[in-house]
């Protein structure tokens, strides 16, 4: 029989794999029907949250790991230079890695960061994920985010250059952190990224 992994639990409830891991760290502001949905899927799929596991990846270093897919595009160069900026202000250091996402180099580097004791991992893809990639991502139990420039169906914890996903992540991840009113403002009618962004404001 299959180990039950929090990618499962995460299906089985509805949310997010980040969700159910806040819920099993008991951080950040979670709805209480959102806690409930989780604990309920935790308990029917029979799902063991390895606390030991856990407390050892919270003695972690300052340590960040990116992982880009290539960086030659115009797209990761802006976001590496982001990224090593805003992570150096807070004190972090990072360790940049390139490669192919196939699943056996993908799962290497993986283990390489975990062995590293890397407190996330951040990886930038160049183009479309498959839902492999975030399993991949999600069995590592570590904090992580995936950038890419083109979205997949059935993605989470992913960030894309799209004004209409842009509006629908943000706002479905505002009600998952228990807020219960969101307002979109700023842009005009004329403008067509605003009206992508706020189509995704309304479907959320």
């Amino acid at each position: 029989m299959a180990k039950v992994s929090i990618v499962d639990v995460a299906r089985v409830a509805g949310v997010s794999v980040s969700t159910v891991s806040l819920v099993l760290r008991k951080k950040g502001h979670i709805s209480q029907p959102t806690i409930v949905r989780v604990l309920r899927a935790i308990d029917e799929l029979g799902y063991i949250y390895n606390q030991s596991a856990a407390n050892l990846r919270s003695q972690k270093s300052n340590l960040i790991g990116l992982f880009f897919e290539q960086i030659e595009s115009d797209f990761s160069i802006k976001i590496l230079k982001t990224l090593i900026k805003a992570l150096d202000k807070e004190s972090f250091t990072v360790m940049v890695k390139t490669g192919q996402l196939q699943p056996s180099q993908l799962t290497s580097l993986l283990n390489e960061f975990k062995t590293q004791h890397v407190a996330g991992i951040i990886l930038v893809a160049s183009g479309a994920l498959d839902e492999q990639v975030a399993q991949l991502m999600a069995a590592t139990e570590l904090p992580y985010q995936i950038i890419a420039s083109q979205g997949g169906e059935g993605m989470s914890d992913i960030v894309v250059c799209d004004p209409y996903r842009d509006g629908l992540t943000l706002t479905r991840f505002r009600c998952d952190m228990g807020h219960v009113t969101t307002l979109f403002l700023g842009g005009g009618s004329g403008d067509p990224v605003f009206s992508k962004r706020a189509e995704g404001y309304r479907a959320a």
